[in-house]
């Protein structure tokens, strides 16, 4: 046994608060960094035999072969952009829906509004995804590859803020929290 004095426990002193700014209103707390990078890779290895399947188009319809991926040409463009339809389909369907994206729900966060509240189609989609992979598409359109791929490489830098929010979380008024906590 301890001889350590027991902490007072005043009751009548005000109720206290976290206000710790990295945390959302009620028990939300932000995704980590790990977490976003985690969801977006495995968004990616998902996304892959969409990439090989559009690869193989690109090259059979061009003529050019392997050869002619090299150079990103407008039909390139609209042919990756095709083959991966059915796949962001869905995964616009489950962000509108749920709030997440397949690696979001493996790694157990989720995409909430600023205030905590759940995303709809235009928060979680057209603003937070289409702005950002529409600009990229347009710059590829104009042969501009190297302006959309720097607009990708600063957005994803942003998670390095405080509060954890990308480029695409301050054009859609969102955050990613950890699912865990909030159903």
């Amino acid at each position: 046994m301890s001889n350590a004095p027991l902490p007072s426990l005043d009751p009548f002193a005000p109720p206290a608060a976290n206000l710790d700014p990295r945390l959302g209103a009620g028990s939300e707390q932000l995704a980590s960094r790990g977490a976003r990078f985690g969801g977006a890779l495995l968004d990616g290895l998902v996304a892959m035999p969409f990439v090989i399947i559009g690869m193989v188009v690109a090259a059979s319809v061009s003529g050019g072969g392997m050869a002619a991926l090299s150079k990103v040409s407008p039909l390139n463009t609209v042919i990756f952009f095709a083959c991966g339809l059915p796949l962001n389909i869905l995964q616009w369907y489950l962000v509108a829906t749920k709030g997440q994206t397949l690696g979001k729900r493996w790694l157990k966060t989720k995409i909430v509004k600023k205030d905590g509240s759940n995303v709809d189609f235009v928060s979680g989609v057209v603003l937070r995804y289409w702005s950002v992979v529409g600009l990229s598409l347009v710059c590829n359109l104009l042969n501009l590859a190297m302006v959309g791929g720097f607009f990708g490489f600063v957005d994803a830098l942003f998670v390095f803020r405080g509060d954890r929010r990308t480029l695409h979380d301050l054009i859609a008024g969102t955050k990613v929290v950890n699912a865990d906590l909030n159903g």
